[in-house]
């Protein structure tokens, strides 16, 4: 995802956190809060890239991929904040 389509990362995110907040180490109130500002920063960090998976141009998942910052030279990745809506869990989507 790019910084402009920071809505639709906020948008997914919170019915996220919303219908599943024991997946989370943060949670709805919190990222409620957020401004325009925090999300298109989400998005644009350095370091960490934001996918979205879409099944007929519908976004149902969503996973983040960070450097480790336990590699110090920057060549390992972590997967985080991944979530499939539950209907599109199974199908192979992933």
């Amino acid at each position: 995802l790019q910084a402009d389509e920071w809505e639709l990362l906020r948008d997914f995110r919170l019915m996220a956190l919303k219908s599943s907040p024991e997946v989370f180490s943060s949670n709805f109130e919190k990222e409620l809060k957020y401004s325009a500002e925090d999300w298109q920063e989400w998005l644009t960090q350095e370091g960490k890239c934001v996918f979205g998976l879409f099944k007929d141009n519908e976004i149902v998942g969503l996973t983040s991929v960070f450097t480790s910052r336990d590699d110090p030279n920057g060549k390992s990745a972590v997967l985080a904040a991944s979530f499939i809506t539950p209907e599109y869990r199974g199908q192979g989507l992933s």
